[in-house]
């Protein structure tokens, strides 16, 4: 995928998220729909954190030729879920859109030859700086805005007053 196009799907996909973020019932925003899955807000922190992690893993690749995996237990990872925790609506998704701007900046000073720049992934083999950020930010975040939707529909079934 060319610079362009990952730039205007993760500006769509940010859009989406945006709206889905801020149409959430503020009562449920806390609200986990399972013991084990993340509320609103900590898939909104865990969102915005992934950008500058993922990005950093495009640039290490760029640099090195080899690009790391990332265990769930991470403590970037279990942070930003963390952060989106404890913080409010309006302060995750400024952090969203300082996520959202890093990774537009590292594809406007990349090239499309950097884009293409094979290497190597522990586990899914060889891959290319964009397909790092084509997977690991853009898919990724795809993942969660889904997830985020679910996540919606689950808390307002278990508690459907709130959800009004």
């Amino acid at each position: 995928m060319h610079k362009a196009e990952l730039a205007e799907q993760l500006n769509q996909v940010h859009a989406e998220v945006r709206q889905v973020a801020l149409g959430f019932p503020p009562a449920l925003r806390t609200a986990r729909p399972g013991a084990e899955e993340w509320s609103a807000m900590e898939l909104l922190g865990h969102l915005a954190e992934m950008h500058f992690y993922h990005v950093g893993r495009a640039e290490r690749l760029l640099a090195t030729g080899v690009v790391e995996g990332r265990e769930a237990s991470q403590p970037q990872r279990l942070g930003g879920v963390a952060r989106g925790g404890a913080a409010t609506l309006d302060e995750l998704l400024a952090w969203l859109e300082e996520g959202r701007q890093y990774t537009l900046a590292f594809l406007e000073r990349v090239s499309e030859a950097d884009l293409a720049m094979e290497g190597s992934h522990p586990r899914l083999g060889p891959t290319t700086v964009g397909g790092v950020v084509e997977r690991a930010v853009l898919a990724h975040a795809r993942t969660h805005l889904e997830q985020l939707r679910q996540t919606e529909r689950a808390v307002v079934e278990q508690r459907p007053g709130d959800g009004a």
